[in-house]
């Protein structure tokens, strides 16, 4: 056994040990779903498909789904590489509507076998979309994230790996806790995304409602445990997850996430959703000191 199958093994609760040399070798078809809007960085989004062009698994369709008006040279580029890989496709919404609803335009058009979501600012690893999708066949699951390496403004400058609770018994014991699962990570099976879309009603964090549904539903959920993308930590990072929109929603996500918790544990998650509403109203510099003593803390207990 190699380096890899044995910190795989090590990871992996006992009974789900697989032989990890089996790989997939039937060539199904991936739709890769990223949503870009005006806000978007140029160069940033180039470099995001650029990694997604350049996959060792090549039997896919990128959906880009643009959410509302959006630059006249980025238009002229998405026209340009829609044109020069039959690949991909670009769905151009008129009125921007927000995340979850731009995915869910690309979803409900997605001619995959299963469903992979990425985002307009990160860039993924070249094995990505092998790797997992070997992963999620091999582990029997419906769904599949994986852990991320964040990085400022130069890729190989990398800050730090962010590790996530890998099967599905821990993915429900930390879901009231944050969202143990990264969205631009994950690849699923086709139904998933086709029958449980994103709530458009949320503008932020409705990936982490849609992860509380699908444990409500049973599906089986995991976390590749290697970094598949280089997850951007840009100047509005901390932006976009403080402040009173980010603050109801999450707390509407973890009050929802408690009826999956035994009634002995209810009040804990009742008081964790309370208290995260007022950290994430704090000013952005003592926000991010309890954000990262919290990640700190996450990662002992994974």
């Amino acid at each position: 056994m190699n380096k890899k199958q044995s910190l795989i093994s090590a990871k992996l609760p006992k009974g789900e040990e697989k032989d990890w040399s089996t790989m997939n070798k039937k060539q199904s078809l991936i739709s890769v779903i990223m949503a870009t809007y005006y806000g978007d960085d140029s160069e940033e989004l180039k470099e995001a498909v650029e990694s997604i062009l350049k996959q060792s698994y090549t039997n896919f369709e990128l959906i880009l789904s643009v959410d509302g008006p959006v630059p006249e040279e980025r238009k002229l580029f998405l026209q340009e590489i829609e044109k020069s890989d039959r690949r991909i496709k670009i769905l151009w919404n008129e009125v921007n509507r927000g995340p979850g609803a731009a995915r869910n335009s690309a979803i409900k058009v997605a001619n995959g076998d299963y469903i992979a979501i990425f985002d307009a600012d990160d860039v993924a690893y070249p094995d990505k979309l092998e790797n997992q999708l070997n992963y999620l066949l091999q582990m029997s699951l419906d769904i599949v994230g994986s852990t991320y390496t964040e990085f400022g403004t130069d890729i190989n400058k990398p800050m730090e790996t962010r590790t996530v609770p890998i099967n599905q018994f821990e993915i429900k014991k930390k879901i009231g806790y944050f969202s143990p699962v990264a969205n631009p990570t994950v690849i699923a099976k086709r139904f998933v995304f086709k029958e449980n879309l994103y709530y458009e009603s949320f503008r932020v964090g409705e990936d982490y409602a849609l992860w509380i549904v699908l444990l409500k539903k049973g599906v089986k959920i995991g976390n590749y445990p290697y970094p598949t993308i280089y997850y951007r930590r840009g100047d509005s990072f901390l932006d976009r997850r403080r402040g009173l929109k980010y603050a109801k929603t999450d707390f509407l996500n973890k009050m929802a996430a408690a009826s999956l918790y035994p009634f002995y544990e209810k009040p804990k998650i009742w008081f964790l959703a309370f208290a995260s509403f007022i950290v994430r109203l704090l000013p952005a510099k003592l926000f991010n000191c309890v954000r990262n003593l919290r990640h700190r803390n996450k990662n002992k207990r994974l």
